[in-house]
C-alpha cells in the first residue's frame, strides 16, 4: 500500500476540482461567488490558483468547494484505483448493508400491522369495510413516503 504525499493530494484535489466544476458546467468565478456566499474570501483568481495546485485550500474551503460543485469531498480527494479508495467503497457498501437492514426491518414491521388492521377490518360490519379499507391506504401510503423521505434526507 502507498502513501500519498501531500503534493499528490493536492494535486487530485485541484484536477478532481476543476473536473466536477467543468461537468456541473460552473465558472471559476462562479465558485468563488459560492465561496464568497460561505464567508470566505474568493476571487476567480483564487479557484484558479487551487485548480493548478498552486494554493493550498484549509479543510473548511475543501468542504465549501466540494459543495460549491456538488460533490462529497470524498470524490475530490481519493483516486480511484488507490487502496484508500476500496476502503471507502467497502464502508460505504457496508453502510447500504446496514440501511437496507433497517429497511427490510421497517418493512416487515408494517407488513406486521397491515395483518393486524386487515384482521380487524375483516371483523368489522360490511359498510365501514370499504372506508376502512381506503383510509389504511393512504396511511400506508403516507407511512412509506415519510419513511422513504427520512432516507433519503439522511443520505444527503
Amino acid at each position: 500500500m502507498t502513501i500519498e504525499t501531500e503534493s499528490t493530494i493536492d494535486d487530485t484535489f485541484a484536477d478532481r476540482l476543476r473536473a466536477a466544476r467543468l461537468e456541473g458546467g460552473l465558472t471559476q468565478a462562479e465558485v468563488a461567488a459560492a465561496l464568497t456566499a460561505s464567508h470566505y474570501d474568493f476571487h476567480q483568481t483564487t479557484v484558479a490558483k487551487i485548480e493548478r495546485a498552486t494554493r493550498r485550500v484549509t479543510i473548511g474551503e475543501a468542504l465549501a468547494l466540494a459543495s460549491a460543485v456538488g460533490k462529497p469531498l470524498d470524490d475530490l480527494l481519493s483516486v480511484s484505483d488507490e487502496p484508500s479508495s476500496l476502503v471507502g467503497l467497502t464502508l460505504r457498501g457496508s453502510a447500504l448493508e446496514e440501511d437496507m437492514s433497517r429497511w427490510v426491518e421497517s418493512a416487515e414491521m408494517l407488513v406486521e400491522r397491515q395483518q393486524r388492521l386487515q384482521k380487524l377490518v375483516d371483523d368489522a360490519a360490511p359498510e365501514v369495510r370499504d372506508e376502512i379499507n381506503a383510509r389504511f391506504a393512504l396511511v400506508l401510503n403516507f407511512e412509506f413516503a415519510l419513511a422513504s423521505a427520512r432516507r433519503w434526507h439522511k443520505a444527503e
